[in-house]
């Protein structure tokens, strides 16, 4: 069952019951923190105010307390329409939970650094944290 480094389905203990296809790789995801902190309570007590506003760019997952994050916290609201004016370098981009940062993941690799920069320079105070996901 282990002989190969592949990701498998596993029907009950021992018995493989699909073995997934070798297309699959290492993908890279950054996570954007702004430098102010959304508190959860607090998101969720605007959204509890306001549920009818709501937000959907392109490649943009769906959040509900989008709007109530980004009223609240100007930094986020920024970030979050940088992201949306460069969708086209994003294969998906989205805020995370309540608002505690946003996550990308580009298309290519091409772009990365010159957006990188970009956002270091508009959000000095703001963290990148980089990891990676096998899809």
């Amino acid at each position: 069952m282990f002989k190969e480094n592949l990701p498998k389905i596993i029907d009950g203990i021992s018995s493989v019951k699909i073995k997934l296809k070798r297309n699959y790789s290492w993908k890279k995801i950054y996570l954007l923190l702004p430098s102010k902190k959304n508190p959860t309570e607090k998101i969720f007590s605007l959204y509890h105010n306001d549920k009818k506003k709501f937000l959907l760019f392109k490649n943009m997952t769906n959040n509900e307390l989008l709007v109530p994050a980004m009223n609240y916290n100007r930094e986020m609201k920024e970030i979050i329409l940088l992201l949306n004016r460069n969708h086209n370098l994003f294969l998906k981009y989205g805020m995370t939970g309540s608002g505690s940062g946003v996550f990308i993941i580009f298309r290519g690799n091409s772009q990365v650094r010159s957006f990188f920069n970009e956002f270091k320079s508009l959000f000095p105070l703001a963290s990148i944290e980089k990891s990676e996901y096998f899809s």
